[in-house]
């Protein structure tokens, strides 16, 4: 199921999404020029077992993919894999409610643009899987992201721009480099 829209769309998606396929959502690079489109999900996830993906058009405007509620959230797969949810060139995920991501949903920071994870005020999202992907990424609001997977795989630079980033042990990560804003904050477990 693929989502696209005008360049500055936006999409509140209610409904419950349920089965094993994938979810797409894309800004539409055919039009021109391709923007900042926002999908916000509020619907029920939990018995959605497949992959999610989003990416940019690789420019300044970024796509937005907005987990609004704690039963919006990824939740996991019904299989270990390493692309559950993708996030690609520039591409923005934000999390408005704490929640956890499944062992079995890996989470890609793939290629091009860094893109950005926004995790709101006061809010935790935990991810239990492995994170991989070349462009690192950017971490924003002030709320905390906890990753507890493993890191090996995942290289580029991490920048911390607001909030706080909770990394695994040592062991679990790989090379990558981390930049740290005035005010937020990086905690090794």
């Amino acid at each position: 199921l693929a989502f696209y829209g005008a360049p500055t769309a936006t999409n509140n998606i209610y409904a419950a999404i349920s089965g094993s396929g994938r979810l797409v959502f894309h800004v539409n690079a055919l039009l021109n020029p391709p923007g900042k489109q926002e999908d916000f999900l509020f619907g029920d996830l939990s018995a959605f077992t497949g992959a999610i993906e989003t990416y940019g058009p690789g420019t300044s405007a970024r796509p937005t993919l907005g987990f609004s509620t704690a039963r919006s959230f990824p939740g996991d797969c019904v299989a270990a894999t390493a692309d559950g949810l993708t996030v690609t060139n520039g591409a923005r995920v934000a999390f408005a409610a704490s929640g956890e991501i499944g062992p079995n949903r890996g989470v890609l920071f793939g290629s091009g643009e860094r893109p950005v994870v926004d995790v709101a005020a006061d809010e935790t999202v935990t991810v239990h899987s492995a994170v991989t992907g070349t462009s690192g990424f950017e971490k924003t609001g002030a709320g905390t992201l906890v990753f507890a997977g493993n890191l090996r795989r995942l290289s580029g630079t991490v920048k911390v721009s607001a909030g706080t980033l909770k990394l695994p042990h040592k062991s679990r990560c790989g090379t990558f480099t981390v930049e740290v804003a005035p005010g937020a904050s990086v905690v090794y477990t």
